[in-house]
């Protein structure tokens, strides 16, 4: 568990915010924690450290496992609460023959991305259930934790793309998408992105146009699991050359360039706090994480209207 472990530190001193006081409390919080005490009287763990650190892992592992909406967006760790990004707009070139090249810089613009979006999810249960739960009963409400925060991350970063005005997008509209999907549509969504001289990467659908996609000979026919993107609800088509993402919370379909079209900005990674109310006979355990995101070029991204 130390790799958890350090990758927890790592978390704390990278956020100005907290820093190596604020870890030191924060391990000492766990230390008195009574369902970590437990487990460690009962043998399961040596130290509130590896005690804390399992369920760290679990966090993790069940966050990233929903995590569809990273597959959508270019993901860069920071220390910083805001990150200033440069959008740039058509370059000029001057030939200058053999004399030295002139510089000659092109239409520049620039976007402040603020890693200052706070998410949270928490578990509550009764004092009588944080005496009789096993160890194992609180790494499955861990779990529950992960889950609904890759739930909200997802869920910020679709609006983001279905929040770009239509005139905006590649294309310069929102593309009717026939009910049900025809192989057509999907290629020509794709083809609104590449029209931009942007390269199409990832094509979100909603999990009623996944099936009906599914039904598509020509989807089929090109199509496989690959082995380095075996998250659920991601595919990968060999003929297109774009990752199929699919997720309830996808409204609109979406065909991207994901290294142009957004930045997600992850100051905080997920992190496990207990707490408890005493007056009420009340405990739990609660995650959050802080992030940032933006849209960098709205024409890298191409908006269907299912």
């Amino acid at each position: 568990m130390s790799e958890v472990k350090n990758r927890l530190q790592e978390a704390f001193l990278r956020d100005p915010e907290l820093g190596e006081r604020e870890w030191s409390s924060y391990l000492a919080g766990f230390e008195r924690d009574r369902i970590i005490k437990r487990a460690i009287r009962e043998g399961l763990f040596s130290d509130a450290a590896s005690a804390l650190g399992a369920m760290h892992d679990t966090l993790w592992r069940a966050a990233q496992a929903r995590t569809i909406g990273r597959e959508l967006v270019t993901v860069i760790q920071t220390k910083q609460p805001l990150e200033r990004f440069i959008r740039e707009g058509d370059a000029y070139v001057v030939e200058s023959g053999e004399a030295p090249p002139l510089k000659v810089a092109g239409k520049v613009d620039t976007v402040d991305v603020r890693a200052n979006v706070e998410l949270s999810s928490a578990q509550e249960w009764t004092e009588s259930f944080a005496e009789d739960a096993s160890f194992d009963v609180i790494q499955y409400y861990t779990r529950r934790i992960g889950y609904a925060l890759a739930k909200q991350e997802t869920s910020k970063i679709i609006s983001l793309f279905n929040n770009i005005s239509a005139g905006d997008l590649a294309g310069g509209a929102e593309y009717t998408i026939s009910s049900p999907i025809t192989w057509q549509n999907v290629v020509e969504l794709v083809g609104k992105v590449e029209g931009e001289d942007f390269v199409p990467t990832v094509v979100a659908v909603s999990p009623t146009v996944f099936t009906e996609l599914r039904r598509l000979d020509q989807f089929i026919n090109n199509l496989y699991n690959d082995p380095a993107n075996m998250k659920q609800g991601v595919m990968y088509h060999t003929t297109l050359g774009v990752t199929f993402v699919s997720s309830s919370l996808v409204t609109k379909s979406i065909a991207l360039d994901k290294e142009a079209a957004a930045v997600l900005l992850s100051r905080r990674e997920p992190l496990l706090k207990s707490y408890e109310k005493a007056d009420v006979g009340r405990y739990g355990i609660a995650g959050s994480e802080r992030i940032g995101l933006a849209v960098l070029r709205s024409k890298a991204v191409a908006r269907g209207s299912r």
